[in-house]
């Protein structure tokens, strides 16, 4: 008669159990390879969702500097780049703006040449502090995502309304291009009732590159 050893035997059947089989392990390997091809992709639209929240707040910061400096001198700044393309696209349209709204250079010193104030801020009033992050080590003005150019429109005839290519008392003829003249068509809210555009109602407009392409640009509307 065979008698098994059953302490003996329970031990190697256990034993034989404790590490996994190659098609266990390759299984394993492919349903984490699936997980990370998932995830990845996720958390990288999600980063940028969140970057653009971002880029859209520092627009509206901007803007809102802009129509402080309106309610305290009754008028919109000066910016010599708002008669040409009314972009901030050099160094130039840059110290123009940051002295406009930060009442100082772009680096941080006070503004000791009168003609420096040309946009308007006579009083060096800061109406917004710019970050060292919001300008480029070129010196120029870039949006969260270190883009640049800038747009910014006014409501130049103080109507309530900013107008773009409605047709009728516009503050500007065309919408400005700042990627290369590759951006979509930017258009105003249109009436429901004629479908015609009517403007923007705000007093400061500004937009921006994004993480790029014509399908990113950020708005302040």
């Amino acid at each position: 008669m065979l008698i098994l050893n059953s302490g003996r035997f329970h031990r190697r059947l256990a034993g034989s159990r404790t590490g996994m089989t190659l098609v266990e392990l390759l299984t394993v390997i492919a349903v984490i390879s699936i997980l990370i091809g998932i995830l990845i992709p996720t958390v990288s639209t999600v980063r940028t969702s969140a970057r653009k929240a971002k880029a859209k707040i520092l627009l509206n910061q901007w803007a809102a500097g802009i129509e402080t400096f309106r309610q305290e001198y009754g008028f919109y700044p000066a910016f010599d780049f708002n008669t040409t393309d009314q972009l901030i696209n050099s160094t130039e349209d840059t110290a123009e703006f940051v002295k406009a709204l930060a009442g100082r250079n772009v680096d941080g010193s006070k503004i000791e040449d009168s003609n420096d104030l040309a946009s308007g801020n006579r009083k060096r009033i800061t109406f917004y502090t710019f970050s060292e992050g919001e300008i480029s080590e070129a010196e120029e003005l870039v949006d969260v995502f270190k883009k640049t150019p800038i747009a910014v429109l006014m409501d130049l005839n103080y109507d309530g309304i900013i107008r773009v290519e409605t047709g009728t008392d516009d503050d500007y003829a065309a919408f400005p291009f700042i990627d290369r003249g590759t951006d979509p068509p930017l258009r105003w809210p249109t009436d429901p009732s004629t479908g015609k555009v009517t403007g923007l109602r705000a007093g400061v407009a500004i937009y921006s590159p994004g993480p790029g392409g014509p399908a990113n640009i950020i708005t302040t509307w």
